[in-house]
């Protein structure tokens, strides 16, 4: 049986890697030979190229990447052109930064639902106000009511997820860059099993570039199969088309609304430690209980949408009999999710969800 699944995962990774050398050896092959119409659409390649550095000058953008981008183009016209084209003239780029931009406005409003204590954090905090109000208008607010521990390194962490984990009463949200085959994932499956049986919703969201080497391509349809609800992010292609850059880096977990995890582990055995994959793993997480884990639920659900294409009921995933309870907290927490522009990539890249502590550090 891994048998079987080893060569399913081998023969579509050699399929994927041949198709993408095929499309390259074609461009290759157009751009090198000396034929006729080889030679016309060099040419044509070299007026667009004119075209574009005269686009570029137009555009509002930051000098410093008109001028890496021009400088590109017109010491190498074809490549140049060609990347510049690439990346940011795809229509299936353009339509996916709207969908994130639209689901985003949408929900926008709903991460004040517990609602947030920001005049308590502009007097407590005062150091903090320009950073808590940049964060507020971009509509992540800040809470109070909310505990957090600082889990580090991964061995800490591991058993105290896995007991919130069966604490679950409602719903288990995992979203995770790299979810790998071994004694983590299957230490936290054998739970997710026994809570779908016990009518606890899950969900999991996995990004299928972080997975290509660590599940097989029919994963998502294995968990479907024993009731575990399943979305890959952006399914790879073999085809050339700066889309397939756009990845999910997060790791969030979210338990009932209420507990969420966030940090710079993913779920795989080297970043418990349990085997040494680059030396010895270090790495964090932020255990969050109590109002502001309520941004980490949103963030998950924006991306379910942005991944199935089906918007939620979402207030009724809101923990309302848990909102008016104070459990305490030593600080503020403002969660937040960041869309990253960054030249030679798509102008937005989904990366991590981070939790800022505006009071005290974190012990």
């Amino acid at each position: 049986m891994k048998r079987s699944w080893f060569r399913a995962l081998l023969l579509r990774r050699v399929q994927v890697l041949f198709l993408l050398i095929l499309q390259l050896c074609f461009l290759f092959f157009i751009f090198q030979n000396e034929s006729f119409i080889a030679q016309v659409l060099r040419s044509v390649v070299h007026i667009i190229s004119g075209f574009l550095v005269l686009y570029i000058i137009s555009k509002k953008d930051k000098g410093a990447n008109k001028v890496i981008w021009i400088f590109l183009i017109l010491l190498f016209p074809l490549f140049g052109s060609l990347l510049y084209i690439l990346y940011n003239f795809q229509a299936s780029t353009r339509k996916f930064e709207q969908k994130i931009f639209q689901i985003g406005q949408k929900n926008r409003t709903l991460y004040g639902l517990p609602g947030s204590s920001e005049k308590s954090a502009y007097y407590e905090a005062p150091a903090h106000i320009p950073q808590i109000r940049y964060l507020k208008y971009a509509g992540f607010p800040v809470y109070d009511d909310t505990q957090t521990e600082y889990l580090s390194p991964g061995e800490k962490f591991f058993p105290i997820f896995l007991e919130e984990l069966k604490k679950a009463q409602k719903y288990i949200f995992i979203e995770y860059f790299i979810i790998k085959e071994g004694l983590m994932w299957q230490s936290i499956l054998d739970i997710l099993k026994e809570k779908v049986s016990q009518g606890v919703e899950v969900r999991v969201i996995y990004d299928d570039i972080g997975c290509f080497l660590a599940l097989p391509k029919d994963y998502a349809m294995q968990l479907k199969n024993i009731g575990i609800k399943c979305e890959v992010f952006n399914p790879f292609r073999p085809v050339l088309t700066a889309i397939q850059n756009n990845r999910d880096h997060r790791k969030i977990t979210v338990i009932d609304g209420k507990v969420a995890f966030t940090g710079g582990l993913n779920l795989s055995d080297e970043y418990i430690n349990t085997y040494e994959k680059h030396g010895y793993w270090k790495d964090a997480v932020i255990q969050i209980k109590g109002k502001a884990a309520w941004s980490l639920t949103l963030m998950f659900l924006e991306m379910w949408e942005l991944c199935c294409g089906i918007p939620d009921d979402i207030e009724c995933f809101f923990p309302k009999n848990e909102v008016d309870e104070r459990i305490g907290s030593d600080g503020f927490v403002q969660p937040y999710s960041v869309l990253f522009s960054i030249l030679f990539t798509p102008k937005i890249i989904l990366l991590t969800s981070n939790s800022i502590r505006l009071r005290n550090q974190i012990k």
